[in-house]
């Protein structure tokens, strides 16, 4: 079996060190994976916001037409 022996100064030094590093590693992952999903979700909204022209597609919230909701403003509750 290993010994149980205390750890040097510098040991705790070195290991804490590398946990500090593990955590801003870790936080900047995070940060990373959040700005790539808003960037993605802000080009799919652009994508989906584009002008339609003439064409005629069904709302999926309830069997309104989309382009009629667009060009009058009156917006249905989605069958509420």
């Amino acid at each position: 079996m290993a010994e149980n022996k205390e750890m040097t100064a510098e040991e705790k030094a070195l290991l804490q060190a590398k946990h500090r590093q593990e955590e801003v590693e870790a936080r900047n992952r995070v940060r990373e994976r959040k700005a790539r999903t808003r960037r993605l979700i802000q080009e799919g909204a652009l994508t989906h916001h584009r002008p339609l022209g003439r064409r005629w597609y069904s709302s999926l919230r309830s069997g309104t037409c989309a382009l009629h909701e667009m060009s009058t403003g009156h917006f249905s509750r989605g069958g509420r």
